[in-house]
């Protein structure tokens, strides 16, 4: 991760340098999606957000192996924040004094939710999956709340509120996102996304 080309600056909500005022301005505009959307490809997507966040990945010494990522239909800029928040997670949440390892992989299965007589659509499926600290499970179905956080602010510096993020983010593209994790083992994110997205055919 050599290169140093700089994009258009997105706010990291799971990253070092952060505060509530601007993160919950990302929040309220999400339901301002691109009513048109365009052809987003998640290969270039994740390639910026390793930009981005190089200088990180170095300090950290990550090892980050990403597969074939599916192009999809969507609101780019909402996109690129759904995905910097869940590699930026997958670096924080890392065990201490071990190397970061992450894995992206992604996915084309077919829409099960179709319940009419036409032909049924497909989704896009993306899994993070990091070796990390991991999450109790008591804690799964909370932790895509508001300000929910599971460490002190002396431990893991955030909002909590980047998860939240993400959750309203593919709520919005008619789409889901669910977590598995085991304490210790790390956590798999899996984001699925309509292939065309609310925005038309």
């Amino acid at each position: 991760f050599s290169s140093r080309r700089r994009h258009t600056r997105y706010i990291s909500v799971t990253g070092v340098q952060t505060c509530a005022l601007p993160i919950l301005l990302i929040y309220s505009r999400i339901d301002a999606l691109n009513s048109k959307g365009a052809s987003i490809s998640l290969q270039q997507i994740v390639q910026e957000i390793f930009s981005d966040l190089g200088a990180q990945i170095e300090e950290l010494q990550a090892q980050i192996h990403v597969g074939d990522l599916p192009v999809i239909h969507g609101d780019a800029v909402h996109i690129r924040q759904l995905f910097q928040n869940l590699v930026g997670n997958a670096l924080k949440f890392h065990k201490q004094g071990i190397a970061p390892v992450i894995h992206i992989t992604g996915k084309t299965i077919q829409d099960r939710r179709h319940a009419g007589t036409g032909k049924a659509g497909n989704l896009c499926q993306i899994e993070i999956h990091d070796q990390g600290i991991g999450i109790p499970s008591e804690h799964l179905d909370k932790i895509f709340g508001m300000f929910k956080r599971l460490h002190r602010k002396d431990e893991y510096e955030g909002a909590g509120i980047g998860l939240a993020v993400c959750q309203r983010i593919t709520d919005q593209c008619g789409g889901a996102i669910s977590v598995r994790s085991t304490v210790g083992e790390g956590a798999t994110f899996t984001v699925t996304l309509p292939a065309r997205g609310k925005y038309g055919s």
